[in-house]
């Protein structure tokens, strides 16, 4: 984060980003799941088939269930131990130094995933 600011942010930042906003975003789905009900347009007394809800349901979790799915994947395919793949996949082993000291633009960074 300090490459990209210039600086170390607050604990407060951390905080949020690690259990804040993940459990605000869990519980607004949480609830939205628990008190769902069927659309209905009261005007002309219409309810839609339910292929169509089971459609729009497809649709919004298909974007939401996409990190989930891919974190799993990742546990299941990476290779050791439980706290050796704890270390893999929770804090990479990132070498964020430039190749060359003489690059001129330096944005050549190489970023090695799981090493």
């Amino acid at each position: 984060m300090k490459s990209m600011i210039g600086y170390y942010p607050s604990a407060w930042w951390k905080f949020c980003w690690v259990f804040a906003t993940p459990a605000v975003c869990m519980g607004v789905m949480i609830f939205g799941l628990i008190k769902y009900t069927p659309l209905k347009i009261d005007a002309y007394n219409y309810e839609y088939p339910m292929w169509g809800h089971v459609f729009g349901w497809f649709l919004s979790l298909s974007s939401m269930l996409c990190i989930p799915a891919y974190a799993i994947y990742l546990w299941i395919v990476t290779e050791g131990s439980t706290s050796e793949k704890f270390e893999k996949l929770f804090r990479p082993k990132v070498d964020l130094t430039p190749v060359d000291e003489d690059n001129v633009d330096g944005h050549v960074i190489p970023m090695y995933e799981f090493s």
